[in-house]
This record gives C-alpha cells, structure tokens and sequence, in this order.
C-alpha cells in the first residue's frame, strides 16, 4: 500500500510544519478520498470583439491559480482538544501565504498556497461525531499552478 502525507508549513505563525498522516495515525489524517489533483483552469485574454472576425482571438493564456481539495479527519482526546485542533488546522490554512507539500509513495511535490476556505462536513456535525471527538473536514486548497518536484 502506498503511504500518502500532506505537510503544511506554518513559519508566518511561528509554528513547526502541520503534517496530516495518510495512515489514520494522529490528530490530523486523510479520509479514504482525502487527497485530489489540483484543478487547473486558464486565465485567457482575449482581442477587442471586431465585426470583421468570427468568434474570438486569443491573445493570452496562462494558468491561474488552481484548487487542490483535500478531506481531513480531525480527532482529539475531548471536546476541548478536537476544538484546539481544529483551530490549528484552520490557523495553518488561513495564512498569508504557506507551502503545502503532498508526499505519495515516497515522492513529493510542493506548491505555494494562498489562504483557504472550508467546510465541515455538509455544514452539520453528526452527534457519534462529537460524542467521539472527531469531525470531517473539506478544503479546496488554492494553490499556485505548477508544483515543485522534491
């Protein structure tokens, strides 16, 4: 079986790296569909409309910032520790700027992320959930487009 990690660096708060374990171990893991490619669009620019011209000319293309989702678990010994946790992960993606690295099989590739939005669950928290201290939590990570290979 392939071992799969993602690290997010917390050096604007001081902090280590954040690391969240494919392998169901620690505070923070991947869901069995936890990690996804980024998605990539492109940011075109096109020519004046011209009624001499059918359709329209593309002067411009390049990529734009890409989304990379990504479904964690987040467990704690209590209530009050799951909500610390929580509150770390989001204080790790809610930075300026950070680096989010995804390690697969050994291989990593590092992109540099830009502040991101979330969801827990389908916005309501099951009470097997809370009473087990854990929550699943949903991102969409925005990511520049082209990683670096380490």
């Amino acid at each position: 079986m392939t071992s799969a990690s993602v690290t997010i660096s917390r050096a604007l708060l001081s902090l280590g790296d954040l690391t969240i374990s494919g392998d169901g171990t620690g505070a923070y893991s991947l869901t069995e569909k936890g990690l996804g490619r980024p998605a990539k669009t492109a940011r075109s620019t096109f020519a004046d409309p011209s009624k001499d011209v059918e359709g329209q000319l593309l002067t411009q293309a390049v990529l734009d910032i890409a989304s990379m989702p990504l479904e964690v678990i987040v467990q704690g010994a209590s209530e009050s520790d799951l909500q610390a946790n929580l509150d770390a992960l989001e204080d790790a993606l809610f930075q300026f700027r950070y680096t989010t690295t995804v390690t697969v099989g050994g291989v990593g590739r590092r992109w540099s992320s830009l502040p991101t939005t979330y969801a827990i669950g389908d916005g309501a928290v099951t009470f097997a959930h809370w009473s087990q201290f854990f929550e699943v939590v949903s991102f969409a990570i925005p990511v520049q487009p082209t990683a670096e290979v380490i």
